[in-house]
């Protein structure tokens, strides 16, 4: 993390795992195209594509934080 808890969608290198960020919805409803420069919050939702066990990794990894 990034001082402050800063996280930006780019840190997390899900390209890397063969996932791509399709959208970002923010608790308040607003959607987002992805960004690398997107900092994330702690209600985002992403909606993700790939393959199943890329999307498995994927999820352990936001998950975990």
């Amino acid at each position: 993390l990034h001082p402050h808890g800063v996280q930006r969608l780019g840190d997390l290198a899900l390209h890397a795992m063969g996932v791509e960020v399709v959208s970002v919805r923010h608790a308040g409803g607003s959607v987002l195209r992805p960004d690398e420069a997107l900092v994330l919050q702690a209600d985002d939702t992403l909606v993700l594509s790939g393959v199943p066990q890329a999307l498995a990794l994927a999820e352990e990894k936001l998950l975990k934080g």
